[in-house]
């Protein structure tokens, strides 16, 4: 049984994001569960992380295209390599090249990570999107899959309500506890938040910050990554922002008081899950799938409340011995619920077997 498995994500900005290191982790976890499987990897090498060089698979080459292009390529590729089942990454996103084969003799594994863009999701390009051809376009194609493969529970809810006339299995499959070593002791007086879209709610968090600030003078706030031109900081909380790249963030959150994750929305919510992993506690926005992960590991704030966010850190700040405490049993809980997520998967490979 030859599996292929489509990695052209990494060919249009994905790999440092979330559904990147979903696939990463996820993809390393099958490998060293079953290291007999016949995988072959359809992406442009110079564009995937340099450890996935090492792995011993067969690699074919890809060259971008556009996604109707793709969809002519993807069966002459399955007949080329005798593929028997293929596993798409990432199905239902936003990006215009990734397609879906609707024409060939494969079994068919779609990997969904939200349905933002139908759901929940109002950034301008996206509700042109919604009722593009494209869109309609890999609706059916997904509707099409003989498996698909959630990252949460509230994903394949949403999924639910998108595509009510699917009839087939559906699986929620969460990644598997990354492995940081760098747990402190003692952490520093500062907290850790991510930039990105205007759903990771940077603005509210900064505002909130200020006004923790009036009674904790001593911290700081580091922002790790992108950040929107349209973020305002307030005067007073100024000389207490710092902007980093991501590069440091994995030191920041083995070190850092709490990590702040107030986003509107998530599919899933990786950076979460990591600061368990680092026994860091965490300030989270009270939306369903991060009670699904962190447990009962997190402080939960209202993430459209200001004040309410304010109040998360001042809760943390008070006692913060006792949710790093939380956040070390929220991160075995974790680490158990997703202990034999590369069984599940290969056991899904098994199960659907070879061919049409």
């Amino acid at each position: 049984m030859k599996i292929l498995w489509d990695f052209r994500l990494y060919s249009y900005g994905y790999a440092a994001r979330g559904v990147g290191i979903y696939t990463q982790r996820m993809c390393e976890a099958i490998l060293k569960h079953d290291p007999g499987l016949e995988i072959a990897v359809w992406a442009n090498k110079r564009v995937v992380p340099r450890f996935m060089h090492e792995w011993n698979v067969h690699w074919i080459p890809y060259t971008k295209g556009s996604w109707r292009s793709d969809l002519i390529t993807i069966p002459g590729l399955m007949r080329k390599h005798a593929i028997d089942i293929v596993t798409f990454w990432v199905v239902l996103g936003p990006i215009w090249h990734i397609g879906l084969g609707l024409f060939h003799p494969c079994k068919v594994i779609c990997v969904i990570h939200d349905m933002g863009v139908e759901l929940w999701d109002a950034a301008a390009q996206n509700l042109s999107l919604r009722k593009s051809w494209y869109w309609k376009t890999q609706k059916l194609l997904a509707s099409q899959s003989d498996h698909i493969v959630c990252n949460s529970c509230t994903t394949k809810k949403d999924l639910r309500t998108c595509l009510p006339a699917y009839r087939r299995g559906i699986q929620v499959l969460y990644p598997p506890m990354p492995a940081y070593l760098n747990r402190s002791v003692r952490r520093e007086r500062f907290f850790l938040a991510l930039g990105g879209q205007a759903h990771k709610n940077l603005q509210r968090v900064i505002e909130a910050f200020a006004l923790f600030r009036d009674r904790h003078a001593d911290y700081r706030l580091v922002v790790c990554g992108e950040v929107q031109t349209s973020i305002i900081i307030p005067r007073r909380a100024q000389p207490q922002i710092v902007f980093e790249s991501m590069e440091r963030y994995e030191l920041y959150l083995s070190t850092c008081r709490a990590f702040i994750f107030c986003s509107l929305y998530e599919g899933l919510g990786l950076p979460p899950v990591e600061a368990l992993a680092s026994g860091c506690p965490v300030i989270a926005g009270d939306i369903p799938v991060l009670h699904e992960t962190l447990h009962d590991g997190a402080v939960y704030v209202n993430p459209e409340s200001v004040d309410h966010i304010a109040q998360g850190m001042h809760t943390v700040a008070d006692v913060a011995n006792v949710w790093q405490d939380k956040a070390t049993i929220a991160g075995r809980l974790y680490k158990e619920q997703t202990a034999h997520t590369a069984q599940h998967w290969c056991s899904l490979y098994q199960s659907l077997g070879g061919r049409k």
